[in-house]
């Protein structure tokens, strides 16, 4: 759900100090429930995956918890 496209190519929104910064992506593997990328990305890095087509490189996000222990952003 996170990998999203443009003219340049796939990439992805990461979550650092509660903004949001485009991540271009190159994907190596997908599966039916998941996707093996090449980026800019190290673990325990956020990407989100909620909210997108809203997103502009910089915006200021809040960081929900759901019930199964996961964040969710809002712009």
């Amino acid at each position: 759900l996170a990998v999203q496209w443009n003219s340049s190519g796939a990439y992805v929104w990461k979550l650092a100090d509660k903004k949001v910064q485009q991540v271009p992506v190159r994907i190596i593997q997908r599966n039916s429930d998941s996707v093996l990328v090449q980026a800019e990305l190290v673990a325990g890095d956020s990407v989100v995956v909620e909210g997108l087509m809203t997103l502009r490189s910089g915006t200021q996000v809040r960081v929900q918890e759901t019930p199964s222990g996961a964040t969710r952003s809002k712009p």
